[in-house]
């Protein structure tokens, strides 16, 4: 009995599980009176085999892509949940279907190329008024820059590449100073509460760090 209990602790808690990864990157082109606009990041996704509950074990790491619009102004695209499955969701014909599953992770890791994201699967898009309060937090409408931007400003598209490149690292940083805050100092400039919140429908969506970046 005692043998039986190890063997099947062991085969639980596998040490070397099988993985699939791999680095995708966003890319996001705006069209503006001045001429294209064009930011990109690189983000990594790992995947491992269920464990013994069923899940599947997964990280996902880098930064949103940005791009300056125009002076002064930006275009975020997020780090999402959503975001985590984007490369899945946009090479679906490649990988023979969009699938939570080894066999899934397995044929995304293999796949190379740059595809256009369906419109459906856009990450959150978000600007700032004013890019150095987080108060300042707007949802984009991908649809209307020109209502965030001003006229002329147009999403020209927004594509996504599997790649051998690096994560993207510090891009976003050099431009929000507010990230690197103290959570203290963060929550005084939103008066006791996270300042970085979309007003959305009738509430609010609360936007964490994660969004912007995170490390494995």
């Amino acid at each position: 009995m005692i043998l039986v209990a190890v063997t099947l602790l062991a085969a639980a808690c596998n040490p070397f599980p099988e993985t699939w990864e791999w680095n995708q990157e966003l890319t996001i082109e705006v069209q503006t009176p001045q001429g294209l606009a064009r930011g990109s990041a690189v983000t990594h996704v790992s995947w491992q085999e269920a464990n013994s509950v069923s899940n599947y074990p997964t990280t996902f790491s880098g930064e949103a892509t940005v791009v300056e619009v125009l002076p002064g102004r930006y275009l975020f695209a997020l780090m999402g949940e959503d975001t985590r499955y984007i490369a899945m969701r946009t090479f679906d014909k490649e990988i023979g279907g969009f699938s939570v599953s080894p066999s899934g992770f397995a044929a995304m890791s293999r796949a190379r190329g740059v595809r256009s994201v369906p419109r459906k699967f856009y990450p959150l898009l978000v600007t700032f008024t004013d890019i150095t309060d987080p108060k300042t937090v707007r949802k984009v409408d991908p649809d209307d820059l020109a209502a965030s931007f001003g006229p002329g400003v147009t999403l020209k598209g927004i594509s996504l590449g599997v790649t051998d490149k690096k994560v993207t690292e510090g891009r976003v940083d050099s431009v929000l100073a507010w990230l690197s805050w103290p959570r203290e100092k963060l929550l005084a400039a939103g008066g006791g509460s996270n300042p970085v919140q979309l007003s959305i429908d009738d509430g609010y969506l609360a936007l964490g760090r994660g969004e912007f970046r995170r490390t494995e």
